[in-house]
């Protein structure tokens, strides 16, 4: 099967949409609060995402199934942390966001694919800081970043409802 990933375009948003919402129904079947009611990503946000040439997508041979935003710029939401620290406090790194994988694909392991490219994109661009979050009860998500040796950094509160994370960071 052939799979390869590769910066979305404005005419792959309306599909980056029906697979962020595979995600949210995921999310909700487990019962995780995160992306769901009003937090779900918004289509307009996801749009930006794609004209920034932030978001990526996995591709299996002609259908998108995997979206994932890398983010160049700071994020506001890291700057104060609730408990604990970053490893290293920087204002140059790189943050993945927004990373969902369709439960119709083929074949599994390609949550490890999809994050070892965003990892080596962030490289290829100068990312030597790569900064993630996620909810306390995205247990799956939190075994995908142990996978890539993030450390758990602290915790921080995004101003939504349920919006306690989990943060990690990675040092290239």
């Amino acid at each position: 099967m052939l799979y390869y990933v590769k910066k979305a375009s404005i005419e792959d948003l309306n599909r980056v949409m029906e697979v962020i919402y595979e995600g949210v129904e995921i999310l909700k079947s487990a019962q995780i609060p995160q992306w769901q009611d009003e937090n779900i990503p918004p289509r307009e946000v996801l749009r930006q995402d794609i004209l920034n040439e932030d978001c990526f997508v996995l591709v299996e041979q002609t259908q998108i199934v995997g979206v994932a935003v890398l983010q160049k710029e700071p994020e506001d939401n890291y700057k104060t942390l609730d408990s604990g620290k970053w490893l290293h406090d920087s204002q140059n790194y790189h943050t993945i966001h927004r990373f969902t994988i369709s439960p119709n694909t083929k074949e599994k392991g390609l949550a490890k694919l999809f994050m070892s490219h965003l990892i080596s994109e962030a490289y290829r661009t100068g990312g030597r800081d790569i900064r993630i979050d996620t909810h306390q009860k995205n247990i799956v998500m939190q075994h995908i970043i142990a996978k890539f040796d993030f450390s758990e950094c602290g915790t921080m509160t995004i101003p939504i409802r349920d919006g306690e994370r989990l943060v990690y960071q990675l040092l290239l």
